[in-house]
């Protein structure tokens, strides 16, 4: 593995208070991924087979609204990781997982992760922690939303404030 890639490890939330050996037994069974903006790392509703722990860059997670189109819920970025809800609950995960900016990821494939988490508390711990913090923000709605946009005119003509104005009404 990358030294860089190894230093952000140490330093994941996921990773916090692991041993040098328990770092490095993590890091002899993961597989690092390159992800390029708009690749796909996992499909709505398909079995998760994996942990991925994020090192750098950004992901998205979207879901399909009734109409079909896509909504971003969440943004994952470095220091947060995803799949651990479905490798714990063994169910699927039902968003879509899409790289927003070009991302580092570790994959730790479902048998593996089983055996980390099952052999290593302070994984297990960590990996709890960073779920049960998702599932608070979740539950206190600080999701992504749209974000409106304070707009400031100097020096205006009256003709333009109609019109501006107009345009705000629509």
């Amino acid at each position: 593995m990358d030294p860089k890639h190894l230093s952000l490890l140490r330093i994941h939330d996921a990773c916090r208070g692991l041993s040098d050996d328990e770092i490095e037994k993590l890091v002899l069974h993961a597989k690092v991924i390159h992800a390029k903006p708009g690749s796909q790392i996992h499909v709505a509703d398909q079995p998760t087979d994996a942990i991925h722990i994020v090192l750098s860059g950004r992901l998205r997670m979207l879901v399909k609204t009734p109409s079909g189109a896509a909504r971003t819920v969440r943004y994952i970025s470095a220091g947060d990781q995803f799949g651990s809800l479905a490798i714990f609950t063994d169910e699927e995960l039902p968003v879509d997982v899409v790289v927003d900016e070009k991302a580092v990821l570790l994959r730790l494939e479902r048998e593996v992760a089983e055996e980390l988490i099952e052999n290593l508390p302070v994984l297990r711990s960590n990996l709890l922690k960073k779920l049960g913090m998702a599932v608070h923000d979740t539950l206190h709605l600080r999701r992504v939303r749209t974000v409106s946009k304070i707009v400031a005119f100097f020096n205006i003509d009256d003709q333009s404030v109609k019109l501006i104005a107009e345009l705000a009404a629509r």
